[in-house]
Parts: structure tokens; C-alpha cells; sequence
């Protein structure tokens, strides 16, 4: 059965929507990530070599920077593994941008944070033993 003349106004209508929010969410992403691009940029000035020593992450709740922790954090996070608490102070920790308390409220609305950024905190301290050990 053929669409009726409403209906096909209404269908290229919703497509129109859809092109307009695909443009708007493409737009956002890039805007993200050259907003990313500037925070490496800005920190590598103090912070060191990103993927070294620091490193920026594109994510839902917003561009997070953290650094490489130290033997002594990883340690202690370690020790408590499952403790939510302690990985919240862990990461709150090595977390260079945003401010420690913007972060805080950013677990609390965001609670897989820390799943997601501790492992790669540990990442990054494998690369760099990777890179001692050819030496």
C-alpha cells in the first residue's frame, strides 16, 4: 500500500530531523575533540609528553586529563581493589583537569568513570616501563 500524500510529508519531515540531529552530534564531537587537541597542548607544557606522562580523554561526561600515578598510588589503590572509595580517591588524585572538585561531582553523575580511567592510568605506566626495559 502506497503512502499517502501526508505521510510522505511527514516521513521526509522526520528524515530532515534526523539529518539536522546527525549534524548537530557530529559537530559536538569535533568540537570535543579539538577542545581535547587544546587541553594536551596546554598541559604538555608542565605536565610533560602525552601518552607519558599525562594523557586526555574524550568522554561522555566531558574531556578528562590525568597523569601517570605513582608507584606509591598505584599501590594503594591496589591494596583496595574493590573499595570505591578508595578508587575515587585514587583517580580524583591523579586527575590533572577538571579541578578536584568538579571530578568529584562528575563520579557521583558519573559513576564508570573510574572503571574506565583507572585501567588506563595503569596503561600508561605500562607503556612507560615497556619503554625503560628496551633501554
Amino acid at each position: 500500500m502506497a503512502l499517502s500524500k501526508e505521510e510522505l510529508e511527514e516521513l521526509a519531515a522526520l528524515e530532515r530531523e534526523e539529518k539536522e540531529a546527525a549534524a548537530v552530534e557530529a559537530d559536538a564531537v569535533a568540537r570535543q575533540a579539538l577542545e581535547a587537541k587544546r587541553m594536551r597542548k596546554r598541559l604538555a607544557g608542565k605536565n610533560g609528553v602525552h601518552g607519558k606522562d599525562f594523557t586526555v580523554y574524550e568522554t561522555t561526561a566531558g574531556n578528562i586529563a590525568i597523569r601517570r600515578p605513582l608507584d606509591v598510588e598505584i599501590d594503594s589503590v591496589g591494596e583496595n581493589a574493590e573499595d570505591r572509595a578508595a578508587q575515587e580517591k585514587f583517580l580524583v588524585g591523579i586527575t590533572l583537569e577538571p579541578s578536584a572538585d568538579e571530578m568529584k561531582k562528575l563520579l557521583v553523575t558519573f559513576p564508570g568513570l573510574c572503571s574506565a580511567l583507572i585501567p588506563r592510568s595503569f596503561q600508561m605506566i605500562g607503556r612507560v616501563r615497556e619503554e625503560e626495559a628496551k633501554k
